[in-house]
This record gives structure tokens, C-alpha cells and sequence, in this order.
């Protein structure tokens, strides 16, 4: 007898024979599935450039505002059109 007790067979005890792998072969790929799936809605929800394109292109119209280079009207033009 071990320090864990029997381990044999009738005793209860799982241990990680051939019957006991499968368990965590099959907890990693439910663990990688989740992880997966998670990065596939993240990705679906920020688009595939992350969604800076249009934040950036705003940002660079803001700037230009604010120097001076556009005008108020000018500024509110394109800035409903970068929204939709």
C-alpha cells in the first residue's frame, strides 16, 4: 500500500492510467475550444484591422481641426460621414 492508499482495481480510485488520460485530454481540448472561440468573437466584434482605421482617421481629423487646417462645417462633413 502507498502512501495514497490502494490503488487498485475494486478500490474506487481513477489514478492516471489509460482510463484516467482521456479525462484530461479531454478537459485541455474543452479548455483550447473555449479559448478559441473567445478569440473568434473578439475578433468578429472589433473587425480585422481592430477597429482603429476609423478611430484613427477621426483622431487625424480632429488634429487637422484643431491646427486649423478644416473648418467648423468642413470638420462636422466629414466627421458624419467617418460615423456612417
Amino acid at each position: 500500500m502507498g502512501p495514497m492508499g490502494p490503488a487498485g482495481p475494486g478500490t474506487g480510485a481513477v489514478g492516471l492510467g489509460f482510463g484516467g488520460w482521456w479525462l484530461v485530454l479531454l478537459f485541455a481540448l474543452l479548455v483550447v475550444g473555449v479559448v478559441a472561440a473567445a478569440l473568434y468573437l473578439q475578433s468578429r466584434e472589433t473587425g480585422r484591422d481592430g477597429g482603429k482605421t476609423e478611430d484613427g482617421a477621426l483622431a487625424v481629423l480632429r488634429e487637422r481641426y484643431a491646427a486649423g487646417d478644416v473648418d467648423q462645417e468642413e470638420f462636422e462633413r466629414r466627421r458624419d460621414r467617418l460615423a456612417g
